[in-house]
C-alpha cells in the first residue's frame, strides 16, 4: 500500500514538475499563435486591399476619354487661373449676371500641410488656388449663376459670400433695387 501510493505521489510530483517546466513554454507558444493570427489578418487586408485597388484601376482604364478629360477637367494637372476665369464669365454671363472683378491671388496658397505620422511626415499632393470674383445682378440671375457653379465641372469651395443689397440716395434714403452686387470668395484645386 505504502508502495502504491509512493508511486502515485512519483506520478503527481511528475506531472506538477512537467507542468511547471513547459509553462513558460506554453506562454510562448500562444503568443506566437496571437502573432501568427495578427500577421495573418494584416495579410488578410492586404490582400483585400489590393483586390479593391485592382478593381478601381479596372475601372479607370475602362473610363473612355472622354470621361478621363471630365476627370481632368474636375481636378486638374496645373492652375490654369485663365481657363477658371473664362468658365466663371461664361458662366456669370450665361445666367444673366454681369462678372465686375476677379482677384486671383498673388501666387498659390499651398496646402502642403505635413502630418506626422509615427515620425514620417505626409505630403499632400494637392494644392488649392484661392480667388474673389465681384457679380452683379438680379437675385433670380445669382441663384441661377450658383446653381450653374455647383454644376460646373470644376470643383470650387465657397468660403465666403457678401452682398450689398442698394446704395444710399442723396436724401440718404436707401434706394432699392433689383440689382445686387455679390462677392465671393471660393479656391479651387489642382494636382501636383
Amino acid at each position: 500500500m505504502a508502495r502504491n501510493a509512493f508511486g502515485v505521489i512519483l506520478i503527481l510530483l511528475s506531472v506538477l514538475v512537467s507542468v511547471f517546466w513547459s509553462y513558460p513554454m506554453w506562454n510562448d507558444i500562444s503568443e506566437e499563435i496571437a502573432k501568427k493570427e495578427k500577421i495573418q489578418s494584416t495579410l488578410d487586408l492586404v490582400n483585400s486591399l489590393a483586390k479593391k485597388r485592382d478593381e478601381i484601376q479596372a475601372q479607370y482604364n475602362s473610363l473612355s476619354s472622354d470621361d478621363t478629360a471630365k476627370l481632368n477637367e474636375f481636378f486638374p494637372k496645373n492652375q490654369e487661373p485663365g481657363l477658371l476665369i473664362l468658365n466663371i464669365d461664361k458662366l456669370a454671363s450665361s445666367n444673366g449676371m454681369l462678372l465686375k472683378k476677379i482677384d486671383a491671388s498673388e501666387g498659390v496658397k499651398n496646402t502642403q500641410q505635413r502630418q506626422a505620422r509615427q515620425g514620417e511626415t505626409v505630403e499632400e499632393k494637392f494644392s488649392d488656388f484661392p480667388f474673389q470674383i465681384s457679380v452683379s445682378g438680379s437675385y433670380s440671375s445669382f441663384l441661377s449663376f450658383m446653381k450653374a457653379l455647383e454644376k460646373s465641372r470644376r470643383l470650387i469651395d465657397i468660403d465666403r459670400l457678401t452682398f450689398d443689397s442698394g446704395s444710399i440716395g442723396a436724401d440718404g434714403k436707401i434706394i432699392k433695387s433689383d440689382f445686387y452686387e455679390y462677392s465671393i470668395s471660393a479656391h479651387t484645386y489642382w494636382k501636383k
